[in-house]
């Protein structure tokens, strides 16, 4: 299932009205920034009270699961952050695509692709910019739903991953419990929307 596909469902259950509220299950180390923002709308616009379970909440997955009413990690083990953004790019790719391919831009458009073609002619600087723009967005949307620990709030964007009780006292997570917890939390939110 892509994240179109899962948007959907996840759309589609929230208009059905034997539905009462989501408990979404995340094991996710994360994935591509745009999958995660599409989530991330869909969570966002839900009309009925979300809580998320996590094991590993990372990266586009945290990016995600933002929007819901309560995050609750599952376990002390529980990892939940990666607040951040990276490319990987093969290098042996790269030299063979370099050593193989000639592109043709039109005089029109001199700046498509700008980002990779500096990065295959040795400079990353407009890669690293566009990544910071991605992350500039992400750590405008954690504390837009997250009250972070002013005490380390900087340390806490800057891409580590935390356990449980670190990501808890940084406010990443709202609470440690057991799947029925989780489900008692969005109970709660169900019986006082």
């Amino acid at each position: 299932v892509g994240i179109a596909q899962l948007a959907e469902m996840i759309q589609n259950l929230d208009a059905h009205p034997n539905i009462a509220g989501h408990k979404f299950d995340v094991n996710t180390g994360g994935g591509e920034a745009v999958a995660g923002i599409h989530l991330y709308n869909t969570v966002k616009d839900l009309k009925k009270p979300s809580v998320a379970q996590v094991h590993t909440c990372a990266s586009a997955g945290y990016l995600a699961m933002l929007p819901v009413n309560e995050i609750v990690a599952l376990s002390t083990m529980s990892r939940i952050g990666s607040i951040g953004a990276m490319i990987s790019m093969d290098k042996k790719f790269i030299d063979w695509y370099k050593e193989n391919i000639d592109d043709i831009y039109s005089n029109l458009s001199p700046e498509k692709n700008d980002a990779l073609n500096s990065y295959l002619n040795g400079d990353k600087t407009k890669l690293v910019n566009s990544l910071d723009s991605l992350v500039q967005d992400f750590h405008e949307k954690v504390m837009k739903h997250r009250r972070l620990n002013p005490e380390n709030k900087k340390e806490t964007l800057k891409g580590n991953t935390f356990y449980s009780k670190e990501a808890k006292s940084r406010g990443l997570i709202d609470s440690i419990g057991t799947e029925a917890y989780a489900t008692k939390r969005l109970n709660f939110y169900i019986n006082n929307k």
